[in-house]
This record gives C-alpha cells, structure tokens and sequence, in this order.
C-alpha cells in the first residue's frame, strides 16, 4: 500500500497538483520527507516554479520535501540564477540572497553582483546601485571609485558642458537614491 500511495503522490507532484498530496498525507499519515521523488519531477516543479518568478512555492516545495543540495541540477540552477537577477533588479535583495543560499549554493556572490553592480552602473539605475552597494559590501570600492570619478569630471572646467552635465545628472542621480 506504502509504494502504491508513493506512487499516486508523485505522480500528483508531476502535474503539480500540492492540494491532492495534502489530502493523501492527512488521510494515510504520511511523512512526505520519506517520499522518494524522481529527479526529473524535482526539476520540472523546480524549473517551472522559478521561471515563473513563483519563488515562495519553490522554497515551500524545496523545505517540504527535504530536497538535499544534490539534488539540485544545473537546470534548477540556471532558473535560479535569472530569478536571482530579477530579484536583485526589482530591489528585493533579501528574497535574492533566499534563492542564492536554497538554489545556488556554488554560485560566487561577490563576481556575480560585481557584474550586475556594473551592469547597474552603465544602465543608469541608480535605485538599484545604491540597493546592491548597501546590501553587499563588496560593492562599496566600486561606488567610491565611480563617485570620485564623477565628481573629477563634475569639477574639472576644461571638459565640454555636455560631460560635466552627465556626471552632474549621475550624481544628481546617486545623490536622490541614497
């Protein structure tokens, strides 16, 4: 009966369908720990929980399930990782470090934000340079060198106006977003 009802819940996990598996647990008190789910169910429930920016649902199904660091593939990591920029570039710093701990255990914090602190920086987007700087510290060398840059040209009167005016516009900039 035990690999049976095994059975029956996987499959319900495949179609991803967490309210059958509920009541299955409750009715024959059911440890879904013990459960052993196969790796492509993992993936696909992962995958398809990540992609659509669904994080809580794939950090209960991770906890609930006691998927283990191994199990999570390549597949997971990469959905991990584009949830983790949209994170990052929505601000939600917290939620991103959430993902990075559960999802991507090997991923390098300090290169990836360095390369998105970057990004942020060529982009403009100051909310999200002032978030990062302030969340990471591996950030701060970065900001105070491009600050001081900006204010070199800011002051400097033998650059054209136009140059003056954009690192006058970026710290204008830097300065309203913290």
């Amino acid at each position: 009966i035990i690999r049976a009802t095994e059975k029956v819940l996987v499959s319900y996990l495949s179609e991803d369908n967490l309210w059958a598996v509920r009541e299955i647990e409750e009715k024959f008190s059911l440890s879904l720990e013990e459960i052993k789910i196969p790796q492509q169910i993992i993936d696909k429930l992962l995958i398809n929980y990540l992609s659509h920016n669904n994080y809580d649902s794939a950090l209960g199904f991770r906890k609930r399930f006691s998927i283990s660091d191994d199990l999570i593939s390549p597949e997971v990591e990469r959905a991990a990782e584009g949830v983790f920029v949209h994170l990052l570039s929505k601000g939600w710093t917290d939620k991103a470090l959430e993902i990075k701990e559960n999802f991507l255990p090997s991923l390098d914090t300090a290169e990836f934000v360095k390369s998105q602190y970057t990004s942020y920086l060529n982009d403009e987007k100051w909310d999200l340079v002032i978030n990062l700087k302030s969340h990471f510290p591996e950030c701060e060398p970065m900001f105070q060198e491009f600050f001081a840059e900006q204010k070199e040209i800011a002051k400097n009167s033998e650059l054209p106006f136009s140059e003056r005016q954009k690192a006058f516009d970026i710290l204008a900039g830097l300065a309203e977003n913290g």
